[in-house]
């Protein structure tokens, strides 16, 4: 278990946690696709390689790096802490709508 994640110390806080955290990440990865970005598009907004991206929304052990999720999350126009939220009751991610653009 990663420090990050983990917060009081008990095992099923911290088992919900990255539960949380790697829901959150496949979700990015359906807000990507959903907006048509491929894994190269997303990662040259970010500066990283296609396959960090990939690792990003698949690998457990990217789950305690939670300040690269955040940046991930901020370039769909996402916070970390809504798709949190969003992803509670809804595995399909239907309910996250791409924030709408200020007039």
């Amino acid at each position: 278990m990663c420090d990050v994640v983990a917060g009081t110390g008990d095992t099923n806080d911290d088992t919900y946690a990255m539960h949380e955290v790697i829901r959150v990440q496949s979700q990015l990865g359906r807000i990507r696709k959903l907006r048509g970005w491929s894994l190269l598009d997303v990662g040259h907004k970010l500066n990283v390689h296609p396959s960090t991206v990939w690792r990003w929304e698949h690998s457990p052990t990217y789950a305690c790096n939670i300040t690269e999720l955040q940046m991930y999350a901020r370039v769909l126009g996402y916070t970390f802490r809504v798709l949190v939220v969003a992803t509670g009751d809804d595995e399909s991610g239907e309910s996250l709508h791409p924030p709408q653009p200020e007039n």
